[in-house]
């Protein structure tokens, strides 16, 4: 088994990296992106589309960070409910917030289709739970959002019903997202960062941003060269530099891990999943198992799990799937494993803010799925441009600013919450 604290499987099987060069002139432009990951690279290639002169940098290599750490899962909403946002926004407001979600994964399949992205895109997204809590509840969710929001369509299955498309014996219900998704994440983002290019964006690697002058123009200073801009956006997650350290005690930091079989004899796999889509588990951080083209399976999810003897390490999770899912026992070896850290906002809602008139910011997007992500740079060029509903609605929910020393504390605690108290597939 091949293990990596640094390479994910998704980074590992990209279609192959784009390579920019690193920024050593000076140069001006309408909008400077920083970060070159989903967000930075969606905003880089809609804000080229809308005829703005777009620069982007990146401190290192697009897609460096958690890019590829996650499941690659393409659906809408968050990690919080419709009701929850009710209470907090009024009910028409969390509609249209829901709605933005619903366009945010609608807008990447698009985005595959008009510039012929290969990534492996598979439609189709099953959530299921291993007990009974919620099911009324969100057998009545499915009926409202199918009835109330255009292309949404949810089917709540009983249990018999996810057992005759997914064979997990222990499931008690589940919900199928029928135009939610997966995809390989990384390449997804090479092919829209081409197309940025394609669309005459200016993107740059290797170009760490060491200095940012605010003023009517914004001047953004790299180690070998500098951007004048009308407008900044500063798309950096958990790679954000001290200017905005402030914004880093508003997420917590946990454990993820990704966990790859060789290749399963197909009879077996039709067994398991007929249709090999994606399914993850409910809950605020769920697992994921994926099939890919070559009848692997991925399993990934948060980590609750301190083992270094990497081996044990995979021995204990392949017993955890081969748990969920009976048919595999006898017939799965692991290898390939990740393990690595990643950030999630505390309230599992991506952070907008407005630092000046000219300069915006946005991160924390880890938890929910990687349309937010994507649809981030959407909003944040929108807002640039004048059309900032959708950004204000994202910017007033904010979670609360904690000095260093309480953010790690909790950031402890939270773990030590989930390693005691969860379980994969647990709604």
């Amino acid at each position: 088994m091949e293990y990596s604290p640094y390479v994910t499987w998704f980074e590992k099987t990209a279609t192959k990296r784009p390579v920019f060069d690193s920024l050593k002139e000076d140069i001006t432009c309408d909008i400077c992106i920083v970060g070159g990951a989903f967000t930075g690279i969606s905003a880089a290639l809609y804000g080229a589309e809308k005829k703005q002169d777009v620069v982007l940098i990146e401190a290192s290599k697009i897609g460096y960070g958690c890019t590829g750490r996650g499941g690659g899962l393409i659906e809408s909403g968050l990690n919080t409910t419709l009701d929850d946002l009710s209470d907090f926004l009024g009910r028409m407001t969390a509609h249209d917030f829901w709605n933005s979600t619903i366009d945010a994964r609608d807008s990447i399949v698009s985005t595959i289709e008009k510039y012929k992205i290969d990534c492996g895109y598979s439609k189709g997204l099953t959530k299921i739970s291993r007990n009974d809590f919620k099911a009324v509840e969100s057998a009545s969710n499915a009926t409202y959002f199918t009835n109330h929001f255009e292309n949404e369509y949810i089917d709540f299955l009983t249990a018999d019903a996810v057992k005759s498309v997914f064979n997990m014996p222990s499931a008690k219900f589940g919900l199928r997202y029928a135009n939610a998704g997966s995809f390989n994440p990384l390449s997804y983002l090479f092919g829209a960062a081409k197309a940025a290019v394609e669309n005459n964006a200016r993107i740059y690697e290797d170009s760490p941003v060491v200095s940012i002058s605010e003023g009517d123009e914004i001047i953004v200073r790299t180690e070998n060269g500098t951007v004048k801009c009308k407008s900044l956006i500063v798309c950096g997650n958990a790679y954000m530099g001290e200017e905005h350290s402030p914004e880093k005690t508003r997420t917590v930091s946990t454990d993820y891990f990704q966990i790859v079989t060789k290749p399963i004899d197909a009879g077996i796999l039709d067994a398991v999943s007929p249709s090999r889509e994606t399914v993850i588990g409910r809950g605020t951080l769920g697992s994921y198992i994926q099939f890919t083209e070559d009848n692997r399976i991925i399993f990934g999810g948060p980590d609750y799990l301190s083992l270094k003897d990497k081996e044990k390490y995979a021995e204990v999770k392949l017993k955890k799937l081969m748990k969920l899912l009976p048919e595999l026992k006898g017939h799965i070896e692991a290898d390939y494993l990740w393990t690595g850290p990643v950030g999630v906002p505390m309230n599992y809602v991506p952070i907008f803010s407005k630092k000046y008139t000219n300069h915006y910011i946005a991160h924390g997007f880890n938890g929910h799925g990687v349309s937010v992500s994507c649809f981030g740079g959407h909003v944040l060029v929108d807002a640039v441009l004048g059309e900032d509903k959708i950004f204000d609605i994202y910017a007033r929910i904010r979670p609360v600013n904690l000095p260093k020393i309480a953010h790690h504390a909790i950031a402890k605690l939270t773990l030590i919450y989930y390693r005691l108290s969860s379980k994969p597939f647990n709604g």
